[in-house]
């Protein structure tokens, strides 16, 4: 069990991106928002409870310190011209019995505490949830935070998954099933906030976990990978292979390369899997590099996004090796166990494409370099 671990706002706006704070200095010198004050008063303040915003603490087991939404406060204080007590519902805190303790901490309230801060605001409306007992623990703190943390943003759309499970993770709360994905995680380089790898170590960082379970934890899944050891191996050949493209690089077009990759392995033809190599780094018509993106990911069938990447990206190898060799790399089978979900479309894209060799409909976004192809790779694997 982690100890409980409190910081201060000063702290978590001191962490915020570079990027941020560009943004938020433009809005200071273009005169957007006002930073020496609020734009009004605390409404009703004589039936309230005020507190100074030095009296803020957070616990980060909790709070979401490492996830601040940097694009939500910017657009909110663009939109307002700075901060308003009436556009900020007062923030949840829970109170202490000791008397040496002056501070609050505050299971929901990070957010405002930031855009006060950046505009001049010295105190905040507050609403005192609960109170600490002089006696409690410290793990009886936290649960009773997390608990008030679950109970109101559990459900919320604005909390996700990453940040439900980042704060189960760091509160010790964590199922099985997430225990076991967190460990997957740590095993093939991959970090997603504090779950898994840590990030100093990590091949790849992502924002969210997306549908990276289906790799490594639901048994039996289509999407499943063969081991996690192979696809820790697999893990730093995406990243070799897709070398400047990292940035663009999302968790769900990772995960569906990664399980190409390991179903073009398993078929052991290294003819094959030479052309799969090259198809991912050669810009050449109909490559991987050729097509934009975001086409991949996008627009895809909704809860089955991943297995929908997986069979666009299978399908557009397919064909750009089936024009080079006369024949294709591999027949319908190869998607079998990802079509009974998938809708009529898409079914229907795969006996097109697949089966009847129709060229995918396609058109590149921009006009691009076309490499010349170079086939000695090949020519070397057919050799074996």
């Amino acid at each position: 069990m982690s100890s409980l671990t409190l910081i201060t706002g000063k702290e978590v706006v001191e962490s915020l991106s570079k990027d941020f704070w560009i943004k938020y200095n433009n809005l200071v010198k273009t005169g957007k928002i006002k930073t020496d004050g609020s734009l009004d008063e605390i409404p009703n303040r004589s039936k309230k409870t005020v507190v100074n915003l030095e009296q803020f603490r957070f616990i980060v087991e909790v709070q979401r310190v490492n996830n601040v939404n940097e694009a939500n406060i910017l657009k909110n204080l663009a939109d307002i011209g700075g901060f308003a007590h009436k556009s900020c519902s007062p923030c949840d805190v829970f109170e202490y019995e000791n008397p040496e303790i002056n501070e609050v901490t505050s299971p929901d309230g990070l957010h405002r505490w930031i855009m006060a801060y950046l505009c001049g605001v010295l105190e905040l409306a507050v609403n005192p949830q609960d109170v600490h007992n002089i006696d409690a623990t410290e793990e009886e703190i936290r649960t009773a935070e997390k608990q008030f943390f679950d109970d109101k943003n559990g459900r919320s759309a604005t909390i996700t998954e990453t940040d439900q499970m980042r704060s189960d993770k760091l509160s010790g709360k964590l199922t099985a099933k997430q225990l076991k994905f967190d460990t997957a995680l740590k095993e093939i380089g991959v970090n997603v906030g504090d779950i898994g790898c840590p990030e100093k170590d990590a091949t790849f960082t992502f924002d969210t976990v997306s549908e990276l379970d289906k790799l490594v934890v639901i048994k039996d899944h289509p999407c499943e990978v063969s081991s996690i050891k192979s696809l820790a191996n697999i893990t730093q050949w995406v990243s070799t292979v897709l070398n400047s493209q990292n940035n663009n690089l999302s968790a769900r077009l990772y995960g569906a390369v990664a399980k190409c990759k390991d179903m073009i392995d398993n078929l052991e033809d290294s003819v094959v899997s030479r052309a799969f190599d090259m198809w991912m780094t050669q810009k050449t018509k109909g490559s991987f590099g050729y097509y934009d993106v975001n086409w991949w990911t996008s627009l895809v069938q909704h809860s089955r996004n991943m297995e929908n990447t997986i069979i666009r990206l299978l399908v557009a190898f397919n064909e750009w090796y089936r024009i080079r060799f006369e024949e294709p790399a591999f027949d319908k089978s190869m998607v079998s166990d990802f079509l009974p979900v998938m809708n009529t479309e898409i079914n229907q894209f795969v006996e097109d494409c697949l089966v009847e060799g129709i060229p995918i409909n396609y058109l590149p976004v921009g006009k691009m370099v076309v490499e010349e192809e170079d086939f000695s790779a090949l020519e070397e694997a057919l050799q074996v």
